[in-house]
């Protein structure tokens, strides 16, 4: 049976691979690599999230966002300056929450995570303030 009595997917095996695919060893090398950190960063998150639904009971503590808030955006900046992000913090009234210190610090981790990947490049990220 010839390919062009298939369907219309028969044809796509065909099709060569698109042109934004990087062609020098060092950009194909570039993009393995963020490749890599991207799956590594979302393994550590989705276990984060699995530990999360372990019935152990985590200790409870009060906690201060603000410098939590700072830690977590810290954590980030590297990453949103090479990708020309302005990520910036206002801590306008000092917060407090009963929780577990990791559990926030994965959840403001993964919150600013996506607002710095999906704010394109230039942009700016504020607004990451707290109030009573």
């Amino acid at each position: 049976m010839n390919c062009a009595r298939r369907s219309p997917q028969c044809k796509s095996r065909s099709t060569p691979l698109a042109s934004s695919a990087p062609a020098t060893f060092d950009e194909r090398r570039d993009a393995l690599a963020n490749g890599v950190r991207r799956a590594s960063a979302l393994v550590v998150q989705l276990l984060k999230l699995a530990h999360l639904d372990e019935p152990v009971a985590t200790p409870r503590e009060t906690i201060e966002l603000g410098p939590l808030l700072i830690e977590c955006v810290g954590d980030h900046i590297a990453r949103a300056e090479g990708k020309g992000v302005d990520l910036g913090v206002d801590i306008v009234t000092p917060s407090t929450i009963h929780g577990a210190t990791e559990d926030m610090r994965t959840l403001l981790g993964t919150l600013i995570d996506n607002a710095v990947r999906y704010t394109p490049q230039g942009g700016t990220i504020d607004g990451l303030s707290f109030l009573r």
